[in-house]
């Protein structure tokens, strides 16, 4: 009778399989979140230029800058986003702050927001001054 040979595979064949994958995900992982982190901050820029685009349309109607998020409600259009206060909008992972630090001719909002698992606010700025 002749010996059957054992099918299956063998430990150091497992082990070094095992190892492939365990390299393939350390190497893809990091790629991963940055991917994710970007995203994130695309949202960030989306409500800003959102902000930026609903300002020159209320500057166009009124001939001044909107002082809250109120006043431009008209002309925002940010899919998800809820109003907080007057000068707070809340999109997914980001608060919208809009202020006029410099006066009724310009206006700034902040974009600040939880991107990471640190205990820091990740903080996106933009804002405009009239010529």
């Amino acid at each position: 009778m002749k010996a059957r040979r054992p099918s299956g595979f063998t430990l150091v064949e497992l082990m070094i399989v095992l190892t492939i994958i365990g390299i393939l995900a350390s190497l893809a992982i990091p790629s991963y979140d940055g991917q994710v982190k970007l995203a994130r901050r695309t949202e960030a820029t989306v409500g800003l230029d959102a902000t930026y685009k609903a300002q020159m349309a209320y500057l166009g109607e009124f001939g001044s800058f909107a002082t809250n998020y109120s006043d431009l409600q008209k002309y925002l259009s940010i899919p998800g986003s809820q109003l907080v206060s007057a000068n707070e909008l809340r999109t997914g992972k980001y608060t919208l702050t809009l202020a006029q630090p410099w006066g009724t001719g310009s206006w700034q909002v902040t974009a600040s927001g939880q991107l990471d698992g640190d205990p820091w606010l990740d903080v996106i700025v933009g804002d405009y001054n009239r010529p």
